[in-house]
């Protein structure tokens, strides 16, 4: 499972995702900004990338010895992994990288928040 999580995060796929979630996240705040865009968003990268490989982390805790035939192994392993990989990565961007976005926004909210009072 750690293998497959390593590389998604090499993939062009994570790349195209987490431009995306940053893109979406420059435009909703272009016109309200008043802090540095680029380190914002390149902080907003590192936090969803440290909730991915927290993901990994989880399901790697659950590695299984591999069974002594190839046909076991497609069989019992590949098929189970690739699903269960697929489910943790469609899961993380569905849920905990909404998540990571709104932690993000409600910190700088709070944080400027209190620089206009």
């Amino acid at each position: 499972m750690e293998a497959y999580f390593e590389s998604f995060v090499e993939s062009n796929a994570y790349s195209s995702i987490i431009n995306e979630i940053v893109m979406y996240y420059r435009n909703f705040i272009k016109d309200i900004c008043i802090w540095d865009v680029e380190k914002d968003c390149f902080n907003l990268e590192k936090k969803i990338k440290g909730g991915l490989l927290s993901e990994k982390k989880l399901y790697s805790k659950n590695s299984i010895s591999a069974p002594k035939t190839e046909i076991e192994y497609k069989a019992q392993i590949y098929t189970n992994e690739i699903l269960k990989f697929n489910k943790a990565v469609s899961d993380f961007f569905a849920e905990n990288a909404k998540k990571i976005l709104c932690s993000h926004i409600s910190e700088k909210i709070k944080t400027y928040r209190g620089l206009l009072k």
